[in-house]
């Protein structure tokens, strides 16, 4: 199973965070410690950490003054792998994190190295970057750069502002991303997440509702199209409408919108959709509403294709966008796994907000291992534990 296949590689990494930490804390003459560090690392080609067999002197080398109740206090026991995988992970891996803002500013300059329509100012579709004389791509799985081209029409610029949202160039400080992951419920994580200077939220998630666990600010709101089926009726009736139109009003700042995945849904789009919110924006605190640039998206994954990734989840392309805007990238709702161990274990739903089940449209595992690198390189920073303030 490709779960498992990801637990095994990070036990494997996280027993060596495990020796790290104790390293740390251990007298530095004490040749116990260091004879079992030198045996993990001869050990990797063997795919077992050779100190596992040394984890009894390794105690006794770091903790020697501890009473044996206290430790015993602090132990844990695990039922599975699973659950002991993610229990280290939790606690000794994710933490562990600083910014190192070097390595944030390399892979931007690698991002827009990757391609020219990755910069910022092309991240959605403008009057300036669009027209009828040249064809855009859908960016439907399996389709990519050499898959059906659209010729914009009228119907579509008409739609489309005058110039970027994002002007070349522009950077911010600090960012929040926020997920939809189940993890998310009751974290209290909405003043932390609100404390950023620009909050980048996906698929048009009920704000008032869960402003306590996710957040209250809504800088840039994306909004999957299949959203007006699946929660609206297809606009079949005049209340649907009506109904979304006033679900708008929770919102400030840009909407984006993923048109551009294939032709029904760019139809869809235009004829339905585009106007609803429109007609609803007379009433609404919206600053703009955006269609999303299938040549930035593109852009942003051909970084990532090499690594396995076909096609990106809205919350990794909005991650991987972050750092091209923003100096800092925190990531909240991001948590590739149906439970957590640490500090209390338990089980999470898929979305923290609905009852859907989890999708098999996107390698989230792929996704969740480059994430989780970039955090360990400081690069962008996961928070997969409640926040302390409840209280907001």
């Amino acid at each position: 199973m490709r779960f498992h296949a990801i637990l095994v590689s990070l036990r494997i990494l996280t027993w060596a965070g495990l020796a790290l930490i104790m390293l740390m804390v251990a007298h530095r003459e004490n040749p116990t410690l260091r004879d079992a560090l030198v045996s993990m690392v001869k050990a990797k080609a063997e795919q077992r950490p050779a100190f596992v067999d040394s984890l009894p002197a390794l105690v006794n080398a770091t903790l020697p003054t501890t009473p044996t109740s206290a430790i015993a206090s602090v132990i844990k026991t695990f039922s599975s792998f699973q659950d002991e995988t993610l229990f280290m992970y939790q606690k000794y891996i994710l933490p562990k994190w600083k910014l190192r803002p070097r390595r944030v500013d390399k892979i931007r300059r690698e991002i827009f190295e990757s391609s020219d329509s990755a910069t910022i100012d092309q991240f959605v579709l403008t009057q300036q970057n669009t027209n009828s004389a040249t064809p855009l791509p859908f960016y439907a799985k399996n389709l990519g750069f050499h898959g059906i081209l659209y010729k914009p029409k009228p119907d579509l610029l008409k739609f489309l502002p005058k110039g970027p949202i994002f002007p070349k160039g522009t950077l911010l400080n600090k960012c929040s991303v926020v997920g939809n992951g189940g993890i998310l419920l009751r974290s209290a994580c909405g003043k932390e997440i609100d404390s950023a200077d620009y909050v980048l939220r996906c698929n048009l998630v009920p704000i008032r509702k869960f402003g306590v666990d996710a957040g209250f600010k809504t800088n840039l709101t994306t909004m999957n199209p299949s959203i007006m089926a699946t929660r609206y009726n297809g606009f079949r009736f005049a209340g649907d409408v009506k109904r979304f139109q006033e679900d708008l009003h929770e919102y400030r700042g840009h909407l984006f919108l993923p048109c551009m995945i294939q032709g029904a849904v760019l139809k869809t789009c235009i004829s339905k959709l585009l106007p609803a919110i429109l007609e609803g924006h007379k009433h609404s605190r919206l600053a703009s509403v955006t269609i999303g640039n299938p040549k930035h998206l593109l852009g942003i994954l051909e970084m990532w294709r090499p690594a396995g990734i076909a096609y990106m989840s809205t919350g990794f392309y909005l991650a991987q966008t972050a750092l091209t805007l923003c100096k800092e990238v925190h990531l909240y709702g991001f948590w590739a796994f149906n439970r957590t161990w640490y500090p209390i274990p338990k089980t999470l739903k898929y979305h923290f907000f609905d009852e859907m089940v989890k999708s098999n449209s996107h390698k989230f595992n792929n996704e969740f291992q480059i994430l989780w690198q970039q955090h360990a390189e400081g690069i962008l920073k996961i928070h997969p534990d409640d926040c302390e303030d409840p209280d907001y």
